[in-house]
This record gives structure tokens, sequence and C-alpha cells, in this order.
């Protein structure tokens, strides 16, 4: 990645952090998450998700389900497993591979109401 900037170019990194005290919701089973109507066909979301504190890792498992005349159509499911990091760990990874400039910012209400997440910006 940092042989693809440019000697001024800056990496913009939206990253939601591991927090101390806060739970990850493990959902052991398939929980419908949306659903969304194109013309005859009907897509129905899930998904499912399991938390290892070990491995600081959040493995997700999204189901979409295409539905047409109230028949299974066909189904897709995506892994989708997340490493998260502590904010001055995952710094410390970028130092360590040669980025320099790190600033850090919160954006609060950025994915909606009640949503908070900080972006990163680092150069080379």
């Amino acid at each position: 990645m940092k042989s693809a900037l440019k000697s001024e170019g800056k990496l913009l990194l939206t990253i939601m952090f591991k927090h101390n005290g806060i739970e990850v919701e493990a959902i052991p089973e398939w929980v419908e998450s949306g659903r969304e109507q194109f013309d005859d066909e009907l897509i129905i979301a899930y998904k499912k998700t399991h938390y290892n504190d070990e491995e600081s890792m959040l493995y997700s498992k999204l189901k979409y389900q295409s539905v047409k005349n109230g028949q299974i159509e066909k189904t897709e499911i995506m892994d989708f497993p997340l490493r998260l990091y502590e904010i001055e760990e995952f710094k410390s990874t970028l130092k360590s591979n040669g980025f320099r400039n790190i600033v850090v910012q919160g954006v609060k209400d950025g994915y909606g109401e009640g949503t908070f997440f900080q972006v990163i910006e680092c150069s080379i």
C-alpha cells in the first residue's frame, strides 16, 4: 500500500476500534438484518457473528437470499472476519510499516445519528 502513495500522498482509513469495557454482540444463529425489493425480486439479508477475545477477531457471516414468487432462487454467503485493534496498537503498526504524521480524528454521527468512528490520516 505504501508504494502506491505519491511522496505527498496521504492514506485515510476509517476505523472502528476495539474499546475497553464494550461487549461485542455474539449472534450465533442467522438473524434477518434487512430486506430490499427490486421489481419482482426480494433480497433478504441475514447475519450472524462470533467474537474471539484471544485473537481480537470478530467473525461475521452475511447471507443474502434472492426470492421470486415466494421461492428462494439463489443464496450467497460471505465470510467477513475483522481484526479489532486498540488505537495505540494500530498506530504502532502503521509506524512500524513506515507511515508517519499519524493523526486520529473522531467523527460523530458520520454513519447516522448515534454512530461514532475514527478516521486515521497518515503519510509516508
